[in-house]
């Protein structure tokens, strides 16, 4: 029997239909009105610990034992030698379960079956991970079409066909007011000769701080760099870093350098009045950062 050609055609099956259930549980939650983070997060906690639990490999202490077998092809065979292992060393321990301890109606070609499952499981989320960035900008722009979670063998993610296509989207669809030209050396520029200060650096961190976004995307990319690389601002990142508001009664002090926003309280206002005449929502904290500058 062509052992490998049956764990084949369950892994692609499989992995297919999850990719579908994954677009079409996102789409649901994005038409509700539900944040990615929050969407993605479900998905992963899924995948990651209740998918598990409706297999019956994990139900079994022998099957389990079975199971672990796949993973060490790599030591037994020179090549991944899937027919060999399942037709061979998978297939001695399997047959060592006495039909007794088999789930009702469980053959080995259905423990088969569970491998691929468990095997797109981990697929999956490993590029939930590596795809993370893509996977938001697909939700975020609310465009599906080419919805995919897949690997284009070595390309970085920033060189997939779809991430340039809906990257280049999100960059056109910015509003004026929050966008900044990326161009060499503007940063410098902006800063000393622009009189709308919409579009300098300071008011795009500002704004992301403000409403509580700049806190999600270094949750996200798990360091400022990323994130001024992500919003191509590379050369001032140190609004990102610097821009912390400490009470001086914790015995701390603020950073005092012109990159803390907080440093200015006439960013700080120009922020909080374009969130209210703009009717965009701001985290309580801003809102009691701002009232404190007030009352001094």
């Amino acid at each position: 029997m062509d052992y490998e050609e049956i764990y084949e055609g369950f892994y692609s099956k499989y992995y297919d239909k999850i990719e579908f259930l994954i677009k079409r549980f996102f789409i649901k939650r994005q038409n509700q009105k539900k944040s990615f983070l929050n969407s993605y997060n479900e998905v992963f906690h899924y995948l990651g610990f209740d998918f598990e639990k409706k297999l019956n490999i994990f139900k079994c202490e022998k099957l389990k034992k079975a199971h672990q077998i796949f993973y060490q092809r790599y030591a037994i065979y020179s090549s991944d030698e899937l027919q060999g292992v399942f037709e061979n060393e998978i297939k001695v321990e399997y047959d060592r379960v006495k039909l007794s301890e088999l789930p009702v109606n469980y053959n080995y070609i259905k423990f088969i079956k569970e491998v691929a499952l468990i095997e797109v499981g981990n697929e999956i989320s490993r590029l939930l991970s590596n795809n993370f960035k893509l996977l938001e900008m697909f939700y975020k722009l609310n465009d599906f079409d080419g919805f995919e979670i897949r690997r284009h063998g070595n390309l970085a993610l920033e060189n997939y066909p779809i991430y340039k296509k809906l990257n280049s989207k999100i960059y056109q669809d910015i509003p004026c007011e929050f966008y900044i030209d990326t161009t060499e050396n503007n940063s410098n520029a902006l800063e000393q000769d622009s009189k709308d200060y919409t579009k300098e650096v300071w008011f795009l961190v500002g704004s992301l701080i403000a409403t509580g976004e700049m806190e999600k995307l270094l949750q996200t990319y798990k360091s400022a760099t990323k994130v001024a690389k992500y919003l191509k601002i590379e050369k001032s990142r140190p609004y990102i870093t610097d821009s912390k508001y400490i009470l001086k009664s914790n015995g701390l002090q603020n950073v005092e350098r012109n990159t803390n926003i907080y440093n200015d309280p006439s960013k700080i206002t120009k922020l909080y009045n374009y969130c209210i005449q703009n009717k965009i929502a701001m985290t309580s904290d801003f809102v009691e950062i701002f009232r404190k500058m007030e009352s001094n």
